[in-house]
Parts: structure tokens; C-alpha cells; sequence
């Protein structure tokens, strides 16, 4: 799962990072901003979490938990002024996904590595829920049967590989977005502000700041300033080419 290339092993980590504390916005937003979604989806986890509880009482159970997760949105800027610029930068890495594991599965070779299944982790929702699944099969049809074939690699060994061209397709868009609303928000943070301002992709995104996502800059900056000389000089043309090694470096 992890790289035996430290260099790639860092750019797995970093979509992985990207996945985790982004992509997962897309997640939560297609689920609780629109009603067929919110419906649906806070069923059948109480279905879910109360097997045998009936029907009645799963409703009961879903109704209350709705209404915390829809209140929640504004904290985790899932709000509908926010969601163009998450629904852009999610159906850019869709776009990715559709167009290049028709030909290439995985990222790095011919096995999965952790950027697989960060990416499996947040997407495999959307193939899930009424309104993001129809985008899935409307637009982006093999990146949703690719969820399908992440879902279960057991038995798949393969070998390690350099990053594929979709790599380099998903670091444009964590260079583009991820990385400058980390900064925003490390700013933010640092400036005692109560808000993160950023835009990306043509919109503007705004919500509170989080510690924990100042800790993901430190660690992402941290662990790029550790690669080998000789290690680091080989991805930094792809790194400059998608306007992350300007953040990573510190000079955002």
C-alpha cells in the first residue's frame, strides 16, 4: 500500500491528504444539501446502524440525525455558496478517473496504493447517493465502475510503477485548490480570524478554520522537506507543473 519510491510514496500521501480533508467535503455536501439525499441516505444508516429496530423507530432515529448533519454544514463549509467550487474541483478529478483507468487501474503501476483507496473512501459515496450517482453514470461512468473495482483488491499483488498521467491530472487540481485552502486557512488561523477566505477554479469558498488542517500543511511540508535530494529532484518538475511545489515549499 505504501510506495517503496520515497518520492512517490510522497505524492500518494499527498492525494491521499487531499482525499481525507477535502474530498470528503464533495461526500458530506452531495449527501446533506439536497432533499432526495438527505432523505434517503439518513435512512438507510439508521437502518443500518438499528437492524430489527422497525421501521417507525429508524425513521424517528433519521429525522433527528438529518437535522444534526444539515446543521453541521456551515462548520465544514458544505454550504450552497461554497458547493460550486467543490463540485468543480470533484468532477475534475472524476474527469481523471474516467478518462485514464480505462487504460492504467491503478495510480502507481500495476497495485493499489493508499491514494486508491483515500479516493475510494470519500467517491464510493457518491456512487451511492440518488443525486451524485446519476451525475456518476451520466458523466463519468468508468471512474464510477473503477469505485466498483477498488471496493474489493484482495488477491491483487501487481508492482509498483512511477505516477501515472492521472497523477499528475489530480495534483493539478490539489495544486489549484487543496493546497491554497490549506494555506488560507493556516493564515487564518495564525491571524486569529474567524473565517477562511480562498478562490479557486473561478469561485470563492468560505468557512471557519480548523487546527487539525494547519496540523495536514505542517505534515505535507514536513514530510516533502525530508525527501533525499536526489529523491525530490525527481518530482519536482511535476510538482512546479501543477502549482503545488509552490505551496509545499512555503512560498504561498
Amino acid at each position: 500500500m505504501i510506495h517503496n519510491d520515497d518520492c512517490l510514496a510522497f505524492l500518494a500521501f499527498l492525494i491521499e491528504d487531499f482525499a481525507d480533508e477535502w474530498l470528503t467535503k464533495a461526500m458530506f455536501g452531495y449527501r446533506w444539501l439536497f432533499e432526495a439525499d438527505q432523505r434517503q441516505m439518513s435512512e438507510w444508516l439508521m437502518f443500518d446502524a438499528f437492524p430489527g429496530a422497525g421501521r417507525l423507530a429508524q425513521q424517528q432515529m433519521a429525522a433527528a440525525f438529518r437535522e444534526r448533519q444539515v446543521g453541521r454544514m456551515p462548520l465544514v463549509g458544505c454550504t450552497a455558496a461554497n458547493f460550486p467550487l467543490i463540485e468543480a474541483s470533484t468532477r475534475a478529478v472524476l474527469a481523471a478517473l474516467d478518462t485514464h483507468t480505462p487504460e492504467t487501474p491503478f495510480l502507481f503501476g500495476s497495485r493499489p496504493s493508499e491514494a486508491e483507496f483515500a479516493l475510494y473512501g470519500q467517491l464510493s459515496q457518491l456512487a451511492t447517493d440518488p443525486t451524485p450517482a446519476a451525475m456518476l453514470r451520466a458523466d463519468y461512468p468508468m471512474a464510477m465502475r473503477w469505485l466498483a473495482h477498488v471496493e474489493d483488491l484482495s488477491g491483487v499483488e501487481g508492482e509498483w510503477g512511477p505516477g501515472r498521467p492521472v497523477v499528475d491530472a489530480i495534483l493539478k487540481v490539489i495544486g489549484e485548490v487543496y493546497l491554497p485552502f490549506l494555506v488560507a486557512n493556516a493564515a487564518a488561523l495564525e491571524a486569529g480570524a474567524a473565517e477562511v477566505r480562498f478562490e479557486a477554479m473561478g469561485h470563492e469558498f468560505v468557512q471557519p478554520p480548523f487546527r487539525y488542517q494547519a496540523k495536514c500543511l505542517a505534515a505535507l511540508r514536513a514530510a516533502f522537506a525530508a525527501l533525499e535530494p536526489d529523491c525530490a529532484a525527481d518530482i519536482l518538475g511535476r510538482l512546479s507543473a501543477t502549482d503545488c511545489l509552490h505551496y509545499l515549499e512555503g512560498r504561498g
